[in-house]
């Protein structure tokens, strides 16, 4: 496709990703180039489709456009090839973009400005560094392929689960923000929330009775219903 990534959906990311299922027996690792915008959704969406990644996809992309003076597009591409010619025991969905090398989870796009764009989501570190030599973070990489788990050449190891699920409602919690809104939500069809809450993940819930907007109804709610919603903070998850 040839596709503005604020524009893509999670039709898009099954066209992705059954390409790639489609040609895994012809090809010894796999490219994507895409846009910037939503990368990270992009990495994280294969990460999950395609079980027993045994071959590397990388994602790709530039902060300035192929053709345009300064663009950083051939040297991205040109530092795939050196990675993969370096690790040929590469597995998984990796980003390779700018200076760093991020697992396809992990994702999270930074600036607009610099050619690092992206930087890894949480505390953990980068796979590898690029410059005039790559380095790569060993220890990081190992867990990596560890957990990765079962790792098959062949299209027939492979564990496909290409379809997303788009009813899920992400909210950033401010003060005075209604339960009310929350189960209109739920009402109309919303499977799961993610909650940006304040602090280190405090969500307004207030005593019992209180006679302010809060989110204790909200919670009860979506707790007889059986609807998850996840609070986050920055660097971390809770699961309420």
């Amino acid at each position: 496709m040839n596709k503005d990534s604020s524009n893509m959906i999670s039709k898009d990311w099954e066209l992705i990703v059954q390409a790639i299922y489609d040609k895994y027996d012809d090809y010894d690792a796999f490219v994507v180039t895409h846009g910037t915008n939503t990368m990270g959704y992009a990495t994280a969406a294969v990460s999950y489709a395609i079980g027993n990644l045994g071959k590397p996809v990388i994602f790709t992309g530039s902060q300035v456009s192929y053709g345009i003076p300064g663009s950083d597009a051939l040297m991205n591409l040109e530092n795939i090839l050196r990675v993969i010619i370096e690790k040929e025991e590469l597995a998984g969905v990796f980003l390779i973009f700018g200076s760093k090398i991020i697992t396809g989870t992990r994702v999270k796009k930074k600036t607009e400005f610099d050619y690092d764009a992206f930087k890894t989501f949480g505390r953990l570190p980068d796979i590898g560094y690029l410059g005039n030599t790559i380095v790569f973070n060993d220890m990081a990489l190992d867990r990596y392929l560890y957990h990765l788990g079962t790792k098959s050449k062949t299209k027939d190891g492979l564990v496909l689960r290409n379809k997303f699920d788009n009813n899920i409602m992400s909210l950033t919690e401010f003060p005075g923000l209604k339960s009310e809104y929350i189960i209109k939500l739920a009402e109309s069809g919303v499977k799961g929330f993610i909650l940006r809450a304040t602090g280190a993940g405090d969500p307004n819930v207030a005593p019992e009775g209180a006679d302010y907007p809060n989110l204790r109804e909200a919670f009860s709610y979506l707790r007889e219903h059986k609807i998850p919603i996840e609070q986050h903070k920055p660097q971390m998850v809770y699961q309420v």
